[in-house]
């Protein structure tokens, strides 16, 4: 997996397993285990919202995660981390896919994550996932073809 990481190494693995840990509740549909890894005043700008704090956001994961199929895996690109003792801020590229119905392939998503160490734990503080878009047509940015490339899938 290469991630492009300014800061403490050792500091930045253990940011790189919570992110993992996240990823997999996603794929899994672990909400419980997801509301967990998040500070309780987390902020959110997802594709269509924006959700402050954790309660909020566990309804409208709870009225989407029946989209998401039995066999996804979460897939990042470009991955750049920057860690502190106690911050950590990754960007990227990333997006959801169907591992048996590649018809129904998603669009790479801007992604950025904010965490704080909480209690010795990593906690997402902030989200923000937007889609690439042209503003001149208000179409979907064309992905760079190195984006097809796989650095991360979980």
């Amino acid at each position: 997996m290469m991630i492009d990481i300014k800061g403490n190494q050792h500091i930045a693995a253990d940011v790189i397993r919570q992110i993992e840990y996240l990823d997999h509740a996603v794929v899994n549909k672990q909400v419980d285990s997801l509301m967990q890894q998040y500070d309780e005043q987390v902020c959110l700008f997802d594709l269509a919202s924006h959700i402050d704090g954790v309660e909020d956001y566990r309804e409208e994961w709870e009225k989407f995660c029946f989209c998401f199929r039995d066999k996804v895996r979460i897939v990042r690109r470009d991955m750049k981390l920057y860690v502190s003792d106690d911050i950590a801020v990754l960007h990227c590229y990333s997006k959801i896919e169907n591992i048996d119905d590649h018809s129904a392939m998603m669009p790479w998503c801007r992604t950025t994550m904010c965490l704080q160490l909480q209690k010795a734990h990593w906690r997402v503080i902030h989200q923000h996932i937007s889609l690439p878009m042209q503003l001149n047509s208000s179409s979907k940015a064309k992905a760079d073809e190195n984006l097809q490339k796989l650095d991360m899938v979980v």
